[in-house]
C-alpha cells in the first residue's frame, strides 16, 4: 500500500468512526430512555413506549454528547502540543546538552529529514518510568513526538529508532489526526457517566429519607452504570480503529530502519520491565490508543484492548521469539555513545541531566527478542514510490546531508537567535547587488541578526544545495518558539528578502513560503481543512499555473518547456490547455493554486504529484534545483518526499 492509499484508508477509517459513534450514541439513548421509563412506569403505571418522551430523551442525550465532544475537540485544536502537555510532557529544548535528550532529538531529526517531513517538537514525560511513546497532531506542522523518561533511559539508539519509526508511520499515514478525533468524540460518550456520578453524589447529599433525593441518587446511579456502556463503546471504537494500525506501524518501522531487532527488542524490554509501558497520568485512559505500548494497567489480551499483545507483535517481527521476557533492571540506563555522547560530555562529571545507574550502549540489551535475520537493503525505487514510504537508504542519505553541512550551520539550528540568522542566510542570493540589497534589508529590519549572518555566510556559500532544505526544516523546530510578535516581524523580513524589486526566483520563493507555512502551523496550530475536491477538472486554470511553473523552471528554451508541460498535462489527464508562459505564472498565483490542490482527495493528489514529476523529468534529467522544487511542491500538497538518492528517478 502506498502513501496515497494509506491516506484514503485513513479517510475511510474516519467514516467508520462516525458509524461506530452513531451506534454508540444510539445505544446510550436507548439505555437512558429505559432507565427513565423504569422510574416513570413504576410510579405512574403508564405506557412503556412514549414517542414524545423518547424524542425528548434522545434530544437531551444528543445535546450532552455533542457538547462533550465539541468541548474536547475545541480543547485539542491547539494540536499535538496540547496533548503532550496534558499528559505531563515537557518540550525538549533543541539546544539541550543532556545526553539522553540529545539522542532522542537526533533520532527524530534524522527520521524527519529521511521521510521529508517537518521536524516535530519532542516532549519528554519526566514522571513516567515505563517505556512508551506517542505521536500527536493534526498534521506535520503541529505534530509532536512524546517519549517517556523510561523510554529515554532504557532504550538503546537502535531500539529508540525502531520506536520512532513506528511513531513516524502514524505521522505519515494520517493516524494522528484520526487519534485526535477519537479523543474528541469518545469524550462526549463518556460524559453521560460523569453526569451520573454528579447526580448520584448530589442526590445522596439531599438525604435518603427524602424521596426526591433518593430518586435523584438512584437515577444518577443508573446513568453512572450507563456510563460504563459508554466506556465499553469507547473502548470498542478505539480497538476497532487502533489494533490493526499498530501492526502496520510495527511493520513500517522495520521497513524504515531495516533493523527488526530495534523495535522487537524495544517491545521485549517493555515485557521485561516491571513498569512495562504503563502510564501513571490520570489522562492515560483517554489517550490510550495513541501510545506505542498499552498504557493501561489491565491485561492487553482482551478483544477491547487498543493494542495487540506484546508477544504477538514481536512474533510478527521475529518468528523465532519464544515468548520469554528477560528482566530489565529498574536502574538500567543505556547512555549514548560516539558523537552523541560528546554533546554534553561534561555531564559525566556530575552535571545535571544524567541519571544514576549509567550503562553503555555496548552492554547487551536485556530482554532481547532473539536474533532476527537482517533484511537486505531495498532498491531506492522512484521518488513517487517512496512518498511517505522511506527506507534505510533515506536515513543514510539524511545523515550524509546533515553531516555535509558545516558545523556552525548545524549548531545554529539549535538556538533561537542563531536560527533566525541562519534562515535569513539560507535565503540569500549569490554574491552581488541582490545580496547587498538583502543584507541591507536585514540591517534595517532585524539589525541584531546581521553580525551573526556575517559569520554564517562563508559557511553557507560552501553548502551543498541539497542540504539547504534539511537545515531550514530543523531550524523551523527552533523558530517555533518565537513569540508571536517576533514571529510576525521575522516573517516580514523573510518576505522582503525574497520579494525585492527583481524577478523572484521560483525555488527561493517556494523555500521561503515553505518555511513560513511550517512556522505558522507551529505557532498558530489549527485543524486542517478536510479534503473536499474529488477532481482536478474544475481547476484547469490552477493546474496550468502549477504545471507551467514547473515546466519552465527546468527548461532554458521555449520548445523544451512546452514539451515538459505537454507531458505533465497528459499525466494529469487534462486536455485543451496551454502553458501560461515564462512570465505568466506569478508566484502568488502559484501559491493560490497550491492552496486549492491541497484539498484534493488522495487519489487525485497522487495524479497531480505524478504530473508535477512528469514536468520536472521531461527532459530526462533532474537538476538539484528541480529536485528541491519538486519536493517543496509535494510537501505543500501534503505528500512528503524523502531526499532523492543519487541517480534516483522521479517517476
Amino acid at each position: 500500500m502506498d502513501f496515497f492509499e494509506h491516506q484514503e484508508q485513513a479517510r475511510q477509517s474516519s467514516r467508520r468512526l462516525v458509524i461506530l459513534f452513531v451506534l454508540a450514541v444510539a445505544g446510550i439513548v436507548a439505555s437512558v430512555y429505559l432507565a427513565i421509563m423504569a422510574f416513570v412506569v413504576t410510579k405512574m403505571n403508564g405506557q412503556f413506549w412514549e414517542p414524545r418522551a423518547f424524542a425528548a430523551v434522545a434530544a437531551s442525550v444528543l445535546a450532552v454528547v455533542a457538547a462533550g465532544s465539541l468541548y474536547k475537540i475545541a480543547q485539542l485544536n491547539g494540536g499535538g502540543s496540547v496533548v503532550a502537555k496534558r499528559l505531563g510532557g515537557r518540550r525538549v529544548d533543541p539546544g539541550s546538552a543532556d545526553l539522553l535528550e540529545r539522542r532522542v532529538l537526533n533520532v527524530v531529526q534524522e527520521m524527519a529529514i529521511a521521510s521529508g517531513t517537518s521536524v516535530p517538537d519532542v516532549y519528554v514525560l519526566d514522571d513516567e518510568p515505563g517505556i512508551n511513546a506517542f505521536a500527536a497532531g493534526f498534521g506535520g506542522g503541529d505534530a509532536v513526538i512524546g517519549v517517556t523518561r523510561g523510554a529515554m533511559e532504557k532504550l538503546t539508539r537502535d531500539e529508540l529508532q525502531g520506536v520512532m519509526g513506528h511513531e513516524f508511520s502514524h505521522l505519515l499515514n494520517g493516524d494522528m489526526r484520526l487519534n485526535l478525533r477519537l479523543m474528541g468524540v469518545i469524550h462526549g460518550i463518556l460524559l453521560i457517566g460523569i453526569i451520573g456520578r454528579i447526580l448520584m453524589h448530589s442526590g445522596g447529599r439531599g438525604g435518603r429519607k427524602k424521596d426526591g433525593g433518593a430518586q435523584i441518587a438512584l437515577f444518577g446511579l443508573a446513568l453512572f452504570a450507563i456510563g460504563y456502556i459508554g466506556t465499553f463503546f469507547g473502548n470498542l471504537i478505539k480497538a476497532a480503529v487502533s489494533r490493526q494500525r499498530e501492526f502496520l506501524a510495527d511493520a513500517s518501522a522495520v521497513q524504515f530502519t531495516r533493523n527488526p531487532d530495534g523495535i522487537s527488542h524495544a517491545l521485549a524490554k517493555i515485557g521485561g520491565l516491571t513498569q512495562g509501558s504503563r502510564m501513571s497520568t490520570a489522562l492515560a485512559t483517554e489517550a490510550s490508543h495513541m501510545f506505542f505500548g498499552d498504557g493501561m494497567a489491565h491485561a492487553v489480551s482482551s478483544a477491547l484492548a487498543t493494542h495487540p499483545p506484546l508477544d504477538e507483535r514481536i512474533k510478527r517481527i521475529d518468528p523465532s521469539f519464544q515468548g520469554k521476557f528477560a528482566p530489565v533492571a529498574s536502574d538500567f540506563i543505556a547512555l549514548p555513545e560516539g558523537a552523541e555522547a560528546t554533546v554534553g560530555v561534561m555531564a559525566l562529571a556530575g552535571a545535571p541531566g544524567v541519571p544514576r545507574g549509567r550503562a553503555s550502549e555496548r552492554e547487551p540489551a536485556r530482554g532481547k527478542a532473539g536474533g532476527a535475520p537482517s533484511v537486505p537493503r531495498a532498491a531506492g525505487g522512484s521518488a513517487l514510490d517512496r512518498i511517505g514510504n522511506p527506507g534505510p537508504e533515506h536515513i543514510e542519505r539524511a545523515r550524509t546531508l546533515w553531516e555535509s553541512a558545516p558545523p556552525p550551520l548545524r549548531e545554529a539550528t539549535r538556538h533561537l537567535d542563531e536560527a533566525v540568522a541562519l534562515a535569513y542566510t539560507l535565503l540569500l542570493g549569490p554574491p552581488g547587488e541582490e545580496r547587498d540589497r538583502q543584507l541591507a534589508v536585514v540591517r534595517v529590519e532585524d539589525a541584531a541578526a546581521a553580525p551573526r549572518m556575517a559569520e554564517l555566510i562563508p559557511h553557507a556559500d560552501r553548502l551543498d544545495p541539497e542540504a539547504r532544505l534539511p537545515l531550514l526544516e530543523v531550524a523551523s523546530a527552533t523558530l517555533g518558539t518565537l513569540p508571536p510578535e517576533r514571529h510576525y516581524a521575522f516573517a516580514g523580513v523573510v518576505r522582503d528578502l525574497v520579494e525585492g524589486d527583481r524577478m523572484v526566483e521560483l525555488s527561493e520563493w517556494m523555500l521561503s513560503r515553505l518555511l513560513l507555512r511550517h512556522l505558522r502551523e507551529r505557532i498558530e496550530p489549527s485543524r486542517p481543512r478536510q479534503a473536499s475536491y474529488r477532481s482536478m477538472a474544475p481547476f484547469t486554470t490552477e493546474a496550468t499555473v502549477l504545471l507551467s511553473a514547473l515546466a519552465y523552471a527546468g527548461a532554458d528554451e521555449q520548445t523544451a518547456a512546452e514539451h515538459a508541460f505537454a507531458a505533465a498535462i497528459d499525466e494529469a489527464g487534462l486536455a485543451g490547455v496551454s502553458p501560461c508562459g515564462r512570465d505568466g505564472c506569478p508566484p502568488r498565483a502559484l501559491e493560490s493554486a497550491l492552496e486549492t490542490f491541497a484539498l484534493l482527495v488522495p487519489a487525485e493528489k497522487r495524479r497531480l504529484v505524478s504530473a508535477c514529476a512528469a514536468a520536472v523529468a521531461a527532459d530526462g534529467r533532474v537538476t538539484q534545483g528541480e529536485a528541491e522544487l519538486f519536493r517543496v511542491v509535494a510537501d505543500w500538497l501534503g505528500a512528503p518526499v524523502p531526499p532523492l538518492l543519487p541517480g534516483q528517478l522521479l517517476s
